[in-house]
């Protein structure tokens, strides 16, 4: 039950943080810690992929600097065309570009991509805990 005064506070609130990016209504305080293990690590696993993918087109022999263009544009492409969609059916674009006997069917074989999902699920989970320790200040 907010008066007007309020309100206002909330939406200036709401338009300085759409300034640095993304507003997203939350309906507890305790999903702050989810959003942290989600959101605020979130540069952290996108990184890792990255450099997982930097890592791999090294080995296939591009240098480093031509390794850390292509696969940033990748990325960024990728992120772009899915931003640009009104559905965002990951499955459904992951099948777009995986065609049947091709390089995208070949690598994804190689991963099991059941247990890769568990395996993020189990890492977002371990980071969520540890978000509600710290906001419950049970830091050690």
């Amino acid at each position: 039950n907010y008066d007007f005064c309020d309100l206002l506070v909330l939406k200036l609130i709401k338009k300085i943080f759409l300034a640095f990016g993304l507003s997203v209504p939350l309906h507890s305080e305790k999903m702050l810690d989810a959003l942290t293990a989600v959101s605020g690590s979130g540069p952290a696993y996108v990184f890792l992929f990255t450099n997982a993918l930097i890592k791999s087109a090294k080995r296939l022999g591009f240098s480093r600097a031509i390794a850390e263009k292509i696969v940033i544009q990748t990325i960024t492409g990728s992120l772009a065309y899915a931003t640009s969609i009104e559905k965002h059916d990951f499955e459904h674009l992951i099948h777009m570009v995986q065609s049947k006997g091709g390089t995208t069917e070949a690598a994804l074989k190689t991963i099991n991509i059941e247990n890769y999902y568990q395996q993020w699920q189990k890492a977002i989970a371990h980071a969520h805990r540890r978000a509600q320790k710290i906001s419950s200040y049970e830091i050690n």
